[in-house]
């Protein structure tokens, strides 16, 4: 009976919790099935929005030029909370929120900022000193500060850092590892050609250390570009460069005297101005109501002037690769088609060619630049504009343009070129003791294979490629920005540039920011009156869901709700798991092989 009476008593507290956990998922289900139905009817509308509003932006994530990372990235956001944050709707809307009278500040929340480059920071750093200039202000929240979100909170009014926050800026650097110790301790040999002795991405598979050539480069683009931060940093704080730079070298000695207190340390350096929590950051907002970045953007979207004339805006950010590839790599025949579709219509009267890219295959950046001269001999102009990165391949299609206008920050030139091809034969023959041999019907070079040494006449043959490709390389910046080869031969070499030393070079036109290349775009095509449209590569079903299921889960506030994934002991599992089903959507990318293309890489 006891028994009986005991096992009732725990069959009904499971009956409970098992009634109480369909209760909850029914009103999720529904929930989720009625704020859908609120999302879809209320599609783009714009908000209400009443005077005397404050403008608030979290930037929970990395600032990119476009979104790059497919439907893993999104659904990896979900889960995060963080994501991929466009620059160009951030300067939209806080460059619409200037001239919107009903926006009288902005709250800046950098607490979950995760950067994105100092060329797209300085983007919107003219956008938030745009805002300022009109007399609004801005107040500035962060429980954490480092190097990029310090460089905008330097733009607000108010800086507010959290009493158990931090502020800590570190000087610009570079380090990678050099493998050329592992590869010879494993008889694993790489067969690398390159042309130019600054082009550095071959030295980790030869050194075992920086070369001199590339210390030389990185060292004068980061002392450049470090001096340049804390000039703009200071002069948005009113204060010395010297001061911040010395906060930056001798932190520790700050920190002690402050007993180890890294808020109060920088609140007594002049590097903020309150301590506090969010909740006293707010306070400081004197607006009556509040709108979120992400619904203000569609206000701003609306309010776009739309014009008869119009100037493209064509972006290619990520790894430049040939064929067709969605947005975050820069496909040859996407982008061929892209400016084909810009050809053929007649109401674009120019180019703004945004590029963020550090290179990729030649035959690709070759189809590309095609592709910008072909629109230039229909008598459309192009601009590039350069963001954080455009080099080598990314300077290739940039050098037949009418105009090229980079950041001081950006990295550019680069113009150089190199090929990698491992050989695993003596591993192979070492350790799993796996010989290779075979025929040949003719005396001649055998196509490569990494399991094989590459034959000496055939590392002649790719090393001829190499130099005959630098050479053309060399001949199409000559061209397009009106040097002599000698003269190019001299900037070249693999050797980055900043954008300031850029255009001392002639690299660049000149040194500038977004709006700048529209100005010169326009006024290369004698236009005055327009307005802009943005291209970007199409993205595949499973992404555009996962992004639109990303907003969706942004506007009903849940998105906290799927941070306790990452307390599940399965999650890793649950994880490689739901990504390989995924993969499988997606059709043919388990059984495709690529060729190698030894001589057409940057």
């Amino acid at each position: 009976m006891g028994k009986r009476y005991f096992s009732g008593i725990i069959k009904g507290i499971f009956s409970f919790f098992n009634k109480l956990r369909l209760f909850l998922i029914n009103i999720a289900f529904w929930g989720l099935i009625l704020a859908a139905a609120v999302f879809i009817f209320k599609g783009d509308m714009a908000p209400d929005i009443n005077k005397n509003t404050v403008l608030k932006i979290h930037l929970n994530g990395h600032i990119t030029e476009q979104f790059s990372g497919g439907y893993r990235a999104e659904i990896e956001s979900i889960v995060s909370g963080q994501g991929e944050i466009l620059l160009r709707d951030i300067k939209e809307i806080i460059d619409f929120a200037s001239s919107d009278e009903r926006i009288t500040s902005i709250f800046l929340d950098l607490s979950g900022f995760k950067g994105g480059g100092l060329a797209k920071l300085q983007e919107i750093g003219k956008s938030l000193e745009k805002f300022k200039n009109s007399g609004k202000k801005i107040i500035c929240y962060a429980e954490v500060l480092d190097n990029s979100s310090y460089y905008l909170a330097s733009s607000a009014d108010k800086i507010v850092l959290d009493p158990f926050g931090e502020l800590r800026l570190r000087g610009f650097s570079t380090y990678r590892n050099y493998f050329k110790k592992g590869l010879d301790k494993y008889s694993i040999k790489m067969n690398v050609f390159k042309a130019g002795n600054f082009k550095s991405a071959v030295d980790p598979y030869l050194l075992e250390s920086m070369s001199d050539y590339d210390r030389r480069a990185v060292s004068a683009f980061y002392d450049r570009v470090m001096s340049l931060y804390a000039e703009e940093i200071a002069s948005n704080r009113n204060i010395s460069s010297k001061k911040l730079l010395d906060y930056i070298i001798n932190y520790d000695f700050y920190l002690k005297n402050s007993g180890g207190d890294s808020a109060e340390t920088a609140l007594i350096s002049g590097l903020v101005d309150i301590t506090g929590d969010y909740e006293t950051a707010y306070s400081m907002i004197d607006e009556v109501d509040e709108v979120d970045w992400s619904d203000y953007l569609k206000t701003a979207v609306k309010g776009r002037r739309l014009s008869e004339d119009r100037i493209a805006v064509v972006t290619a950010s990520g790894i430049i690769m040939d064929g067709d590839f969605e947005p975050g790599k820069i496909g040859s025949e996407t982008f061929k088609r892209i400016f084909e579709s810009v050809y053929d219509d007649e109401s674009i009267k120019a180019v703004v060619f945004r590029i963020d890219s550090g290179g990729g295959s030649a035959s690709a950046s070759e189809k590309i630049r095609r592709a910008v001269v072909r629109l230039k001999e229909k008598g459309k102009p192009v601009v590039v504009s350069m963001s954080s990165a455009a080099a080598s391949g990314g300077y290739w299609i940039s050098a037949d343009s009418d105009s090229i206008i980079s950041y001081p920050s950006t990295i550019t030139g680069s113009i150089g070129v190199f090929a990698v091809l491992p050989d695993f034969s003596e591993f192979l023959e070492k350790y799993p003791g796996i010989t290779v041999d075979g025929y040949s019907s003719l005396d001649s070079p055998e196509s490569y294979r990494p399991d094989k040494t590459l034959d000496e006449r055939e590392k002649e043959v790719i090393q001829l490629g190499v130099d005959n490709t630098y050479r053309r390389f060399i001949n199409i910046v000559a061209g397009g920005r009106n040097l002599s080869p000698e003269e190019v031969e001299k900037l070249a070499g693999g050797r980055i540039w900043s954008g300031i030393d850029a255009a001392d070079n002639r690299l660049i036109d000149k040194t500038g920011y977004f709006d700048d290349a529209v100005k010169e775009a326009a006024s290369l095509a004698g236009i005055n009156d327009f307005s802009l449209v943005f291209i970007d590569p199409v993205e595949d079903w499973k992404t555009a869901a996962a992004r639109e299921l990303s907003a969706f889960i942004n506007m009903i506030k849940t998105s906290q709700l799927f941070s306790v994934f990452s307390f599940l002991p399965y999650r890793a599992g649950m994880n490689n798991s739901f990504y390989s089903y995924l993969e499988l959507l997606e059709s043919g990318k388990m059984y495709t092989w690529t060729d190698v293309e030894p001589f057409t890489v940057f």
